[in-house]
């Protein structure tokens, strides 16, 4: 690598806020006045791939401090990570756990920057995921059924009665003799909506249904709610993992 060149371009990039200082043969750490939300300076290193191609990392520095106090330990986590480096054009090397960019000569800058959010996002990971998890969760009910129970007559957002868009079912599962009814939930809005629904339709259908309820964390709840939904609805899941676990089996036996 051609340090000198390297040390001119972005001299004129980040006007002399830098330093290069080499960690091993053919690894450079950027050292450059930004930083984690800490406070201590971004780790980010520059490697040569070939003449004018560069490897722009953080040598698996990121993922390293953001398990010191969250863990990528769920489905819902991993996919909020991948998907800010879909969004960012990243590539991610797990034996090291590095997130990487390939660069050139003049895109260096870019490249630099563009790492320096990635690093800020997944180093806020905690806070997004929280900000995420509501719609991640009804996108992973989605997924599932979309995905694991198409042997069903399955419809999204079904109206049982003459297009009454005031009584919606998020996914029916339509038999022969009975149908089931199934509300993903998340807090005590949904579930209240949820279980209004259900109450309506037991008054104005004349067709048997069961009707269930995926609560995103049931103990979220109320005491008083968890009591009213137990009452209303004929299927509870506390969470995600457990519709999964027993869904096909239970939507069997509901349908025959």
């Amino acid at each position: 690598m051609d340090i000198k060149l390297l040390n001119k371009y972005l001299s004129k990039s980040f006007n002399n806020q830098f330093e290069i200082k080499e960690k091993r043969q053919n690894l450079y750490q950027i050292l450059l006045p930004l930083f984690y939300p800490d406070g201590d300076m971004l780790d980010i290193f520059i490697s040569e791939l070939e003449k004018d191609q560069f490897l722009v990392s953080d040598c698996g520095t990121t993922l390293m401090r953001l398990s010191y106090s969250f863990d990528l330990d769920t489905d819902n986590k991993i996919e909020l990570f991948k998907r800010i480096l879909l969004q960012q054009n990243a590539k991610f090397e797990e034996n090291t756990g590095s997130i990487q960019l390939i660069s050139n000569l003049d895109q260096l800058f870019n490249n630099i920057m563009q790492l320096s959010q990635i690093i800020a996002q997944v180093s806020n990971l905690k806070i997004l995921q929280r900000k995420t998890v509501a719609s991640l969760f009804y996108d992973d009910v989605k997924k599932y059924i979309e995905s694991y129970l198409t042997s069903f007559n399955v419809k999204n957002n079904y109206m049982p009665i003459n297009n009454d868009q005031d009584l919606v079912v998020d996914y029916a599962f339509l038999g022969d003799k009975r149908s089931v009814y199934v509300f993903p939930v998340k807090g005590s809005s949904k579930t209240q909506n949820a279980i209004i629904t259900i109450l309506r339709l037991q008054q104005l259908l004349d067709s048997p249904f069961t009707s269930v309820l995926i609560h995103e964390d049931f103990e979220c709840l109320t005491k008083a709610e968890r009591r009213i939904s137990m009452k209303v609805a004929d299927k509870q899941f506390g969470d995600f993992n457990s519709f999964k676990e027993s869904a096909e089996d239970f939507i069997n036996r509901a349908l025959a």
